[in-house]
């Protein structure tokens, strides 16, 4: 920390407001301190307390904390269209394609990143929006967005991006690096009560940080900057738990309302909403925001981030059982799952918790075995189970013994039927109504309160429910809370009734689907017909449905051959439709991947094939292709990074390259050696390939540069670019093509002055010759001329101050020219200069604007002798 922030915690909030210094007051900074150790409570932090031996403890989120990647949400919506009449909405399960493993930070790592970056920084399509293509660092990509939107599926680390970005930004202040703004987590219920914004916000803060520190913020910090000129970075959580519409969309709309509030910066994230909320959202004006989408994890990543869980939750041999837990996973189909940070959890805490280490086949047995799992740690550490039925005789004698065992019976029951009434009502108290649904377990001699403390005690100690102070208990996950409840709808509800058919038809709704795939597979354990529900849903919602059935076999659920592979022929039919939009037919190919991989790679292909997509679909289908046919994803790469005619943007063929180079072997090289040579490719796309190819391939690099270099149809500004980064990366061959470039008539003088003072770097001698000789040369424009008289002098002052005075002195020069002659010239021969001045201001044929600024240069040189005010307006 600096002497000065040193001194400026010495003041109050008052004073450093009052001198408006760019620093936290001491109340901001006991904030920021609480925020931070808040925020690195891991978001399962809760379920880890169920699951960790006696002893262990808590592990950070940054301990075991994979970085997050985002995508762009390509924005194609047409203005006033319903996105709910989309053939195949992208469902929430679906998180995207993994990236590609990057070469370095920057699109390329070659010494032309910088220029590439600069150039072409304008040199992209309207659908790209001139960002990077593919996934991004989530902070790099929210760092320069105002407002954004974070959408991800169940499970897939919302919550740890924002804690993540919460510590950050905290850290930076307490550390003594200003950050861009002071971050705030609000949960969404807490904008759903009647208060003001900042009223919301300083309850949600308060709420957040009781546990950690006794620090209280009042409403008013929010109204206004916390720190001078820095916004406070509203992070919202969890907007689409609020289960009522009308609720939800009157907190999108004072979420749209503040955005045009300078001192607030607003990111959301949410899984996937209804489409008109979506809309609502990214159409605002006030909010200006950007929508992203929350990439899975890297497979390579799993390994350390498994053995972190292991070691946290008490293995003595983690790296051991990493390994073999890797060996299990490669067996089984729940490889996608471990792409989603809380079902990785699961999978590790599951395949460590049971004895014989071993792994589920499904995605609702991975549920079941968790909450067992849950259970039986909480049964193994507390004697509840024995002391409530003890506590109730004590109360209400064998009735109550009675009761207290038919209520730890019926446990998984009561949590079943609790879920449920969370689903369709999130504000109901679950202490309330497990009250209600037990009341006929309750001996009629047993008061209210008593009972209620019984339930209370068995509710904390359930294993997937916490108590969370006044706002009472809520399921440590909500996709658990969908697992029970559909267990529970799944033994009420018969699925060919009138009301299974509308809860199976939810599936079609991208915020439904993880509940419906869930009440499926339940369904089908309690004996339940699947078959003509599934049917029905095909016959009514097409498309969407045939996807949903592709997310229910990938999640293990059982259905007979027909029936898949009429799925099969619609999403088939959905991906070759020349007619239906292309986000619709990018994701029917990637459903079908699910079950049909190589009939996936196919239309995939076919896809990018048809270059029917925009930039931003077509790297989502070029990364979701590599996935599943590497050769045929490396063949396209090339052919589109080679395409001339209406071939891709220099940022897309960047783009394009970055993934060859990823893949390994030789196909950039292959492409870089080509895109040199080809005819109809731009010269400075050549530049470019060659300059990269030298990074590659010296030899080969270094004669396609000598070819372009030595080209005279080359623009001199591209020729001298090359060889500038070239020279930078000490080049043997910098020093003849730059004094080429000096000398060469056919290029603009501009660019031979700058050539010229880069040779100079290397010969000052021959960067002298070719300056002199653009000084003398009357063909070359008189601005170059002067620049060259100029470097010139900076190198060899006699001749450069002789050149400078020919040129002042040349009656054929423009005036201004000579004017800016003559101020060059006073920095080495003041005298000169100021009778060139004084001749210049009796010159007829000077304008009044050059006049003034020739009496404005004699008066700096020497006020004694400067003329009067020319006639005239300056």
């Amino acid at each position: 920390m600096t002497t000065n922030a040193a001194w400026l915690d010495q003041l109050t909030d008052a004073q450093i407001r009052a001198g408006g210094w760019r620093h936290p007051g001491p109340l901001v900074r006991d904030y920021l301190k609480a925020a931070l150790k808040a925020a690195d409570e891991h978001p399962y932090a809760a379920l880890w307390e169920r699951l960790s031996e006696d002893g262990g403890t808590i592990p950070p989120l940054t301990r075991v904390y994979l970085h997050q990647h985002v995508g762009r949400v390509p924005r194609i919506r047409q203005r006033g269209e319903d996105l709910r009449s989309r053939p195949a909405p992208r469902p929430a399960q679906d998180t995207g394609p993994r990236a590609l493993p990057r070469v370095g930070d920057a699109l390329v790592s070659s010494v032309f990143a910088e220029a590439e970056q600069t150039a072409y920084s304008t040199d992209v399509r309207p659908g790209i929006e001139g960002v990077q293509l593919g996934p991004l660092p989530a902070e790099h990509a929210l760092a320069g967005t105002r407002h954004a939107l974070v959408l991800g599926g169940p499970g897939a680390g919302k919550s740890s991006l924002l804690r993540r970005l919460t510590t950050l930004a905290a850290d930076a202040w307490l550390t003594g690096r200003p950050a861009a703004h002071v971050p705030v987590l609000v949960p969404a219920d807490v904008l759903a009560e009647e208060l003001t914004f900042p009223a919301a916000l300083a309850r949600a803060a308060n709420r957040e940080l009781q546990l950690w520190d006794d620090v209280t913020l009042p409403a008013e910090v929010f109204e206004t900057y916390p720190i001078a000129g820095v916004p406070w970075l509203v992070l919202v959580d969890g907007v689409d738990e609020i289960i009522d519409q009308t609720t939800r969309r009157r907190v999108l709309q004072a979420l749209i309302e503040r955005g045009g509030k300078k001192h607030y910066r607003i990111v959301i994230a949410s899984r996937f909403l209804p489409s008109r909320e979506l809309d609502a959202i990214l159409e605002s004006e006030e909010l200006g925001i950007d929508a992203f989408e929350i990439q899975p994890f890297d497979t390579d990543e799993l390994p350390a981030f498994a053995e972190s869980w292991f070691e946290s939750l008490g293995s003595t041999e983690p790296a051991a059982l990493t390994r073999q837990f890797m060996d299990d996973l490669r067996r089984t189909k729940l490889d996608h799952l471990t792409r989603i940070p809380l079902l990785a959890t699961m999978l590790c805490s599951v395949y460590a918790g049971g004895p014989e280490h071993v792994l589920p086949s499904a995605r609702s047995e991975l549920y079941e075995a968790f909450i067992g799992l849950l259970g039986a740690k909480q049964y193994g550490r507390t004697d509840v189970y024995r002391q409530l039925p003890q506590r109730l005789r004590r109360q209400a004698g064998v009735a109550g013994e009675q009761a207290a065992e038919a209520l730890l019976q019926q446990e998984r029951a009561l949590l079943d039927a609790l879920a449920a009434r969370r689903l369709t009502d999130a504000s109901a108290g679950l202490l309330d109504v497990s009250t209600e649904l037990t009341e006929a377990l309750r001996p009629t001699h047993l008061d209210v309160l008593h009972w209620r403390q019984a339930l209370r005690e068995l509710l904390r100690q359930s294993g997937v429910l916490i108590e969370r102070g006044s706002r009472g208990f809520s399921f440590i996950h909500r996709t658990i809370e969908e697992y029970l409840a559909a267990c529970h709808l799944a033994t009420e509800v018969p699925v060919s009734s009138p009301r299974g058919q509308a809860l199976a038809a939810l599936g079609v709704e991208p915020d439904s689907e993880s509940f419906v795939v869930f009440l499926l597979a339940c369904w089908q354990r309690v004996g339940q017909d699947l078959v003509p529900t599934l049917e029905d849903a095909l016959d009514r919602h097409n498309v969407a449905a045939a996807g949903l059935l592709m997310a229910a076999l990938r999640d293990g659920i059982s259905l007979p051959a027909f029936l898949t592979k009429r799925a099969t022929a619609l999403l088939k039919g959905a991906a070759e439709n020349r007619t239906a939009r292309q986000d619709a037919r990018l994701w029917a190919a990637m459903r079908l991947a699910h079950h049909d991989l190589a009939a996936g790679a196919h239309a995939l292909g076919q896809l990018i094939d048809s270059r029917a997509l925009d930039d931003e679909h077509l790297a989502q289908a070029l990364l979701a292709l590599v996935e599943l046919d590497q050769d045929r994803t490396i063949g396209l790469l090339k052919s589109l990074a080679l395409t001339q005619t209406n071939g891709p943007t220099h940022t897309v063929r960047l783009w394009l390259l970055d993934q060859l180079a990823a893949l390994g072997g030789p196909h950039e090289k292959e492409v870089l050696y080509e895109l040199t040579a080809a005819p109809r490719t731009t010269r400075i796309t050549r530049a470019w390939a060659a300059g990269r190819l030298a990074n590659l391939d010296p030899l080969q690099g270094h004669d396609a540069l000598m070819a372009l270099l030595t080209d005279h149809k080359t623009a001199g500004g591209t020729r001298l670019w090359l060889t500038e980064r070239l020279a930078g990366q000490s080049w043997p061959h910098a020093p003849a093509v730059l004094e080429m470039l000096a000398t060469d008539r056919s290029v603009p003088g501009l660019t031979r002055v700058r050539a010229a003072r880069l040779l100079a770097d290397h010969d000052s001698s021959r960067a002298c010759k070719a300056l002199h000789a653009m000084t003398t040369n009357t063909t070359i424009h008189a601005p170059a001329r002067r620049q060259a008289a100029a470097a010139l002098a900076d190198l060899e002052p006699r001749l450069g101050t002789v050149a400078l005075l020919a040129l002042a002195e040349d009656p054929s020069v423009v005036a201004v020219e000579r004017i800016k002659a003559a101020e060059w010239l006073a920095q080495h021969d003041k005298p000169s200069a100021t009778q060139v001045l004084h001749s210049l201001m009796r010159s007829a044929d000077a304008r009044p604007p050059d006049l003034w600024r020739a009496r404005e240069l004699l008066s700096a040189l020497d006020s004694a002798s400067a003329p009067p005010a020319p006639h005239g307006n300056p």
